[in-house]
């Protein structure tokens, strides 16, 4: 959307990227359809990564960013507080150490608290 960082659009055209804005009115869905609407318009030359329906996504962060927080802080952290872009990030760190059996991670500290905090002009549930 419009309302991305300019530093965030910076670094993107750096990497030699096409920056395509939506209106700030629609939010990350606006971009999303975009996004959709720019994939099919390439007849099968493109992919879409769909971030935030990936499930390597949050499992990355149960196996890196998680375990790095954990032993970087000898499991005394009572609350984690991240950004929440995907929700990949806050969602994979929290099921490490809050514990996920369905993804095979034991109970660390069960009791962690967990906040996700993201721009008001950025939400994903416009």
């Amino acid at each position: 959307p419009e309302s991305m960082s300019i530093e965030r659009r910076v670094m993107l055209m750096a990497l030699g990227a096409e920056v395509v804005l939506t209106p700030k009115e629609t939010a990350v869905p606006g971009a999303l359809a975009k996004a959709k609407e720019i994939i099919e318009g390439l007849d099968g030359d493109g992919f879409m990564l769909q971030q935030f329906e990936n499930p390597a996504n949050p499992k990355i962060h149960r196996e890196t960013t998680g375990p790095e927080i954990w032993r970087d802080t000898d499991g005394e952290i009572d609350i984690f507080v991240s950004g929440c872009g995907t929700g990949g990030t806050v969602t994979g760190v929290s099921q490490y150490i809050k514990g996920a059996p369905e993804f095979g991670c034991d109970p660390l500290k069960p009791d962690l608290h967990t906040v996700a905090v993201e721009p008001m002009e950025q939400n994903v549930n416009h």
